[in-house]
C-alpha cells in the first residue's frame, strides 16, 4: 500500500512566477500533483479560500516534499513534512501549536478561489498552524500597498534619519491595531498588555508620514536631557563636536520641544556653536520685516544693543524684561522686534523662545552679531 502523501502548506500564490521552484518541479514532470479545493479559519481574516496540493518526487512514494512558491517568487516553508523541521515563519504559541503570522500577501488575490493552503490534521500527525494574515501597510493615498516608488524605506533608514525606534514601534502597530480607546502612541509594554488578534483590522492601513512625524516629536519631548544627549550623539553638527557636554545639554534642553527628528538638531542648534551665515532674505521675505527700511532695520538693531549691554545680569529673566521694555519705547509689536533680534542672532528660520536663547548664546556673543547686523 502506498504511503499517504503529505499536503504542501502554501500561504501564497502557487504559480506566483516562472522562477519558483514549485513551478519548476511541476513543468519538469519531477512532481505528483493533486489540488483540492477547501475552506479554513483565519484569525484575522476569518473565513478564507485556499488549494491544497499533494507533491511527491516523481517515481518516489514514501517521501513527499513542500516546496512553495511564494508571493515574492522561489520560497521554501519548509522541509520535508516528514523529515520534521518547520518553516521559520511558525511560530510555537504557549499552547505549542505553531503559529503563521505573515502578511496579507501570503493569501493570495484577483481570483475567487485563493492559493492558501494548510496541512491537513487528519492526513498528517502535525497540529493545524493558527493562521493570522496581518493587513496590508497601504501608500499615503490608500489605494495600493505601500512600495519603493511611493518612498517605502528600510525601518533602520528612519533609524538614521532622526526617527527613534520607540517610534517606529508604536507606529506599525497601530497601523493595524485598534484597542477600542482614542489613544495614539503606545510604549512597547502598553502594546504587549493590549495586543490580541481580536484587535487586529482587516482592512489596509494607510503609511501617514505626518502622522509618524507627529509621533516621533511626541517621544522625543518624552526622553529626559541625559537620555536624549545619549540618543543625538552621532547628529551634531560637526562645530559641537568639542563643545563641553554640559553646554551641549543646555542647548538640547532649549531644543528639544522643536525637535522633530534627531536629525533636525544641526539646523536648530549650529548658531550655538558657531558663527552663521547671515542670510538676509529672512528679513526682506519676512511680512512685518519687509515693511522696514534699512536704516529703520539698523536703528531697532543699534537701540536693543545698547539696552542689553547695560544689563548686569544676563539671563533669561533680566533679558525678556529689557526686550518688553524695548516694545514700549521703539512702539514696535513682539512679531517686528523680536523677530528682527532672533533672526540677527541665529540667522535661522527657527530658534527657541529668544531670551532663553541670547541667555545661552552669552552677552559678548549677542552683542557681536546685534552690531555686525546693524552696520
Amino acid at each position: 500500500m502506498a504511503t499517504k502523501l503529505p499536503t504542501v502548506a502554501i500561504i501564497g500564490r502557487a504559480n506566483a512566477g516562472k522562477s519558483s521552484l514549485f513551478n519548476r518541479m511541476v513543468r519538469s514532470q519531477q512532481a505528483i500533483v493533486a489540488r483540492e479545493a477547501g475552506t479554513t479559519r483565519d484569525n484575522v481574516l476569518g473565513k478564507v479560500s485556499y488549494s491544497r496540493y499533494k507533491v511527491a518526487q516523481a517515481g518516489d512514494s514514501t517521501r513527499g516534499s513542500t516546496q512553495n512558491s511564494s508571493t515574492y517568487g522561489e520560497g521554501i516553508l519548509g522541509a520535508d513534512v516528514l523529515a520534521g523541521p518547520v518553516s521559520s515563519d511558525l511560530r510555537e504559541n504557549s499552547e505549542g501549536i505553531f503559529d503563521d503570522g505573515n502578511g496579507e500577501e501570503h493569501t493570495a488575490s484577483g481570483s475567487e478561489t485563493n492559493d492558501s493552503g494548510l496541512i491537513s490534521e487528519s492526513e498528517s500527525d502535525l497540529h493545524l498552524p493558527i493562521f493570522a494574515h496581518m493587513p496590508h501597510i497601504m501608500n499615503e493615498q490608500g489605494n495600493k500597498k505601500l512600495g519603493k516608488r511611493d518612498g517605502a524605506k528600510d525601518v533602520l533608514d528612519y533609524i538614521r534619519d532622526g526617527y527613534l525606534p520607540e517610534t517606529m514601534l508604536s507606529f506599525i502597530a497601530t497601523m493595524g491595531l485598534n484597542d477600542g480607546t482614542e489613544q495614539e502612541v503606545f510604549t512597547k509594554d502598553e502594546l504587549i498588555e493590549k495586543f490580541s488578534l481580536a484587535r487586529v483590522q482587516r482592512s489596509g492601513a494607510r503609511f501617514d508620514e505626518k502622522r509618524l512625524l507627529w509621533m516621533n516629536r511626541h517621544f522625543i519631548r518624552e526622553l529626559s536631557i541625559d537620555e536624549l544627549a545619549t540618543r543625538s550623539e552621532f547628529f551634531w553638527p560637526e562645530a559641537a563636536k568639542k563643545a563641553p557636554d554640559a553646554y551641549k545639554q543646555q542647548v538640547l534642553a532649549l531644543a528639544q520641544d522643536r525637535l522633530k527628528t534627531l536629525k533636525d538638531l544641526p539646523a536648530l542648534t549650529s548658531y550655538f556653536f558657531e558663527e552663521p551665515t547671515a542670510d538676509t532674505s529672512l528679513i526682506s521675505e519676512n511680512k512685518q520685516l519687509k515693511k522696514l527700511t534699512n536704516e529703520e532695520v539698523s536703528g531697532l538693531l543699534n537701540t536693543v544693543k545698547n539696552k542689553l549691554e547695560s544689563l548686569a545680569d544676563w539671563n533669561s529673566e533680566t533679558i525678556q524684561a529689557a526686550l518688553n521694555e524695548l516694545l514700549e519705547t521703539t512702539g514696535q509689536k513682539p512679531g517686528t522686534l523680536f523677530s528682527l533680534v532672533r533672526i540677527v542672532t541665529t540667522w535661522s528660520p527657527f530658534s527657541p523662545q529668544l531670551n532663553d536663547t541670547l541667555a545661552l548664546l552669552s552677552k559678548e556673543t549677542t552683542l557681536r552679531r546685534l552690531q555686525n547686523a546693524a552696520k
